[in-house]
């Protein structure tokens, strides 16, 4: 087995479970009701958006504030329409409420991350050997790799504010592929690696793409087929997989 391109979670996968969950516990402190609203948020958008073709006249936020505001049916508008939800009050109110308490808020507490022991060694031997490296994450991207150190060794990164869908969506992975300009690899070819068996693995699946998980929450007696403990024993399984 011979992946050409190998592609990242950031969130609990390139950096500690546990510093994730203590980042988002100290923007909850932070912004206690907003956060609470946007957990909710999250849910009913992952549910509203299955089988769903949103407004592409609408970003990310807006689409968001529109689950903010409980205005569901909006998701699914014309063009025109589009135009003029964008410029509702109502709806750019909240839009910059998401942004400045949730967003840049998260932005702040990922400063200081750390990449897990391991993983600069395994992205710069990928590069070395001539396979794309990529990264998708369901919150922005924005400085975490730099704080990581890993900016240099990945190739096309993205995120659920460019693609405007959340994982599992099959068309997370899609927009992945045109980022990374590997829409023309076999799915087999491809490996995506997180730590959730429900976004992570099975989004990836569903695309025909492999996909592992490493020390995920949520993985046990889910099924999953490739799940490593931590990085160092997926290292030697994925090269030892691309050697063989």
């Amino acid at each position: 087995m011979k992946y050409r391109a190998v592609c990242f979670d950031i969130d609990g996968t390139l950096y500690e479970p546990s510093v994730m969950r203590r980042n988002l516990l100290l923007c909850w402190l932070r912004h206690p009701v907003i956060f609470s609203r946007y957990g909710r948020m999250r849910r009913d958008f992952r549910r509203l958006q299955d089988g769903r073709h949103f407004c592409e006249g609408l970003d990310m936020l807006s689409r968001e504030a529109l689950v903010m505001l409980g205005r569901y049916g909006e998701l699914e508008c014309s063009e025109s329409e589009a135009q003029a939800i964008s410029s509702d009050p109502f709806v750019a109110s909240m839009r910059k409420t998401l942004d400045d308490k949730c967003y840049r808020t998260m932005t702040k507490f990922s400063g200081g991350l750390k990449a897990r022991e391991g993983v600069a060694g395994t992205l710069t031997h990928l590069k070395g050997m001539g396979i794309a490296v990529g990264v998708f994450s369901d919150f922005p991207i924005e400085g975490k790799l730099a704080a990581m150190g890993l900016e240099d060794l990945v190739d096309f990164k993205c995120d659920s504010m460019d693609c405007g869908y959340l994982k599992p969506d099959e068309r997370c992975f899609d927009y992945l592929s045109v980022c990374g300009n590997i829409t023309n690899y076999d799915g087999c070819e491809k490996l995506y690696v997180g730590d959730s068996y429900a976004k992570d693995y099975l989004g990836a699946r569903r695309c025909g793409w492999d996909a592992a998980l490493i020390g995920g929450d949520d993985k046990k007696g889910a099924g999953a087929e490739l799940v490593f403990s931590d990085w160092h024993d997926f290292d030697r399984w994925l090269f030892a997989s691309m050697e063989g």
